[in-house]
């Protein structure tokens, strides 16, 4: 008999566009699927057109309260466990998700198994950015930090910070992706040269540092710059483009389906990210697979794989990745050597191979 397993979100599989979700989390719920009887409790409802091999669970319309939403959430599982008992618990995010999971395992006496995913764990107070920057949602951190049987990060950069909270052992295990999708090719560099970057329009991405490096970098050497996604700071970074004198040379390409993404690796010579902050970064993940020369700033996945792997800077210093980056292009021989290294780590970590890792985190139990 298949083990049963719960698992509790914010929110992740059947939203937003295309009812995609966040497609690793996805891609991983619908993997576990497989392998144990899965039920999803989530904060956010799904599109209507969202129809999983799973049984998956949100709370009503009509309940406004995130609190009573999560109440009602436990209510459900609990029932649900009365039922049929659950194995394992297993929730992503520490903070709301985890809290509530670790706190109903603990009532259960069930294990469980807290995922961290992105700010969960740090306080940016500049961007108003972060689980912890209030006194309340710190405390439930690091209780649900604490109390968790076990505790999964992303990288070792991500756990860094979790252990400024609560110093207790951590297994790090990176999102991988699928080899089949983002497929390796080996580039001929173009002329100009074609710059990318995928995320969401958001303070900690800090596109403006983007941008800054982008105009530095073209002042340079012939350069396009193409960003693909969505958010609310759109407008503003279409009117930096104008101040920076660089509009003609950047696209805004929208937001595709996760499915289409492998296109724009394709076209692309480098890839750059500026953020303050990442867990991890599956951007990055998906260009060293696709054989793109990934540059950014020294967070998430970048500090891990450091200068061997990537064009590192510190954060904000756009005029320092530029450089590193003009240095790196104009050398035929470490580009190589950084793209090289960049695809042996992306083998290593493979969906299948991370998804194994998280089996056997799963299987302990």
């Amino acid at each position: 008999m298949k083990k049963r397993l719960a698992i509790f979100m914010h929110g992740g599989v059947g939203g937003g566009f295309y009812s995609q979700g966040q497609p690793n989390i996805a891609a991983l719920v619908n993997e576990l699927a497989r392998d144990y009887t899965v039920t999803v409790y989530s904060h956010f409802r799904a599109n209507k057109n969202f129809s999983p091999s799973y049984h998956f669970v949100s709370a009503p319309k009509i309940l406004k309260i995130g609190t009573v939403r999560w109440l009602w959430l436990a209510t459900v599982f609990l029932f649900d466990h009365i039922k049929h008992k659950h194995h394992v618990l297993f929730a992503f995010w520490a903070y709301p998700a985890g809290f509530w999971c670790v706190l109903v395992a603990r009532f259960c006496r069930v294990p469980s198994i807290v995922h961290l995913q992105g700010g969960e764990v740090v306080g940016l107070s500049a961007i108003q950015y972060g689980g912890l920057l209030r006194p309340r949602s710190r405390r439930l951190v690091k209780w649900t930090l604490q109390k968790a049987s076990t505790v999964i990060a992303l990288t070792q950069y991500q756990k860094k910070f979790a252990e400024k909270i609560e110093s207790r052992s951590y297994h790090v295990i990176p999102f991988g992706v699928d080899a089949n999708q983002f497929c390796f090719h080996t580039k001929q560099f173009h002329q100009p040269l074609r710059c990318l970057h995928v995320g969401s329009f958001i303070p900690v991405k800090d596109q403006s540092t983007l941008l800054k490096c982008f105009a530095q970098l073209s002042q340079q050497i012939p350069a396009v710059l193409q960003l693909v996604g969505e958010g609310y700071l759109e407008s503003d970074l279409k009117l930096e483009c104008k101040s920076l004198n660089i509009d003609s040379l950047v696209t805004f390409s929208g937001f595709h389906p996760h499915t289409d993404i492998h296109k724009f690796y394709k076209w692309a010579d480098v890839l750059i990210h500026t953020s303050l902050y990442e867990g991890q970064c599956l951007a990055l993940t998906e260009a060293a697979a696709s054989g793109v020369l990934t540059a950014g700033t020294n967070v998430g996945l970048i500090s891990d794989l450091g200068s061997d792997c990537c064009v590192v800077a510190e954060t904000g210093e756009a005029e320092e990745l530029a450089r590193g980056i003009i240095a790196v292009i104009q050398n035929p021989e470490e580009r190589s050597t950084k793209i090289e290294n960049a695809r042996k780590w992306s083998e290593a970590n493979s969906f299948r191979k991370s998804y194994q890792q998280i089996r056997q985190v799963i299987d302990h139990f």
